[in-house]
Parts: structure tokens; C-alpha cells; sequence
């Protein structure tokens, strides 16, 4: 399309041609890849598998190292080095990690960067964190790490809870007095 021929068409017209133009970019992207050219399976096409397929890290995604910390001191710590990072981005001098994690694993954060001296760089001078702990987080492992869990919801007076230790475990129970702890 040139300027003269944007002026005289219509909006149909340049929509089509961008579908068009999108629909050949992924048939090529797919005869790259050595796939059919966009099968369709019980309803759903290929590219919705592709687009599920890209959400699991690959080799080359940045990688993720754990640290071990302080119990307690998770959130704080990756805000000291998060804070540590735009810090140094401001002076000119990015410190090249990505992120900086504190899961639901106590005792435990993680950073993600393409470099181990740049993971190095971030937790140089930080306390509380255990620096001759670091590991790599294997790829397989990566997204077990950003699973949450549920919080357990406290337990108030007549409710049903079900036991899950000793000699009634199994056992439906109604809650008859709670204990402030």
C-alpha cells in the first residue's frame, strides 16, 4: 500500500489485506517449523497449541536462580535488589536481571537473568542472603516455582472441617469453640 492508494481505500479493503498478509506470515512461520499448515483438532486450530506451547520457558528464555535467604525476609530482600536494579538503570549502568521472585517457598528467592555475573552484580552488598547457595533452577522446574497455592481459610465456630491427622483423620467434624492463637 502507498500513500495514494491509503487515501482511496476502503477500511474493508485494508483489513483484508492485513489478514491476508497475517494469515500467510503464520502458514509460513508453520512450514518453518515443519508443521501441517494450520490443522484443526476437535475445534480448535494449531495456533492455539503453539501460543500454549510458547508459555513454557526454553533454553532461550533467561534463567532462573534460587538463592537461599533469611525465612521472613523474602519480600524485602527482592525489593532491596528490584529497588538496587532501577537504581542503576537511572545512572545508565542496567544491571541485567529480569526479575526478582519471592515465592511461597520460605526461606527461598529467585532471580531470573540471561547472566550469572549480572545475578552476581545484584546480590553483591545484600544481607540476609545466602549467596553461596545459588543454584540454577533446572528448565523442567521453572514453572513449579510460580505455582500458588491456595491460603487456608481460618476456621470459625460451627463450621464443617474435615480432619487430616491422628485417630479421626477422615472424619467429618463441627467446630464448637475456637481458640484465639
Amino acid at each position: 500500500w502507498g500513500l495514494d492508494d491509503l487515501e482511496t481505500a476502503s477500511a474493508a479493503d485494508i483489513a483484508r489485506d492485513i489478514e491476508e498478509r497475517h494469515h500467510s506470515e503464520i502458514n509460513r512461520w508453520d512450514r518453518q517449523r515443519g508443521r501441517e499448515e494450520e490443522r484443526v483438532v476437535g475445534g480448535q486450530s494449531s495456533i492455539a497449541e503453539v501460543s500454549q506451547q510458547s508459555l513454557v520457558p526454553s533454553v532461550s528464555d533467561p534463567s532462573l536462580w534460587m538463592f537461599g535467604v533469611t525465612p521472613g525476609k523474602e519480600q524485602e530482600l527482592v525489593f532491596q535488589i528490584m529497588n538496587k536494579c532501577v537504581a542503576l538503570a537511572r545512572t545508565g549502568k542496567p544491571l541485567g536481571i529480569t526479575a526478582a521472585i519471592a515465592a511461597q517457598s520460605k526461606g527461598r528467592i529467585y532471580i531470573e537473568s540471561y547472566s550469572e555475573p549480572a545475578v552476581l552484580e545484584a546480590i553483591r552488598g545484600v544481607r540476609n542472603l545466602m549467596g553461596y547457595t545459588m543454584r540454577v533452577v533446572p528448565i523442567n522446574d521453572m514453572t513449579t516455582v510460580m505455582n500458588v497455592t491456595p491460603s487456608k481459610k481460618p476456621v470459625r465456630k460451627n463450621d464443617w472441617v474435615r480432619m487430616t491427622r491422628g485417630h479421626y483423620k477422615g472424619d467429618l467434624a463441627l467446630v464448637k469453640n475456637v481458640k484465639d492463637s
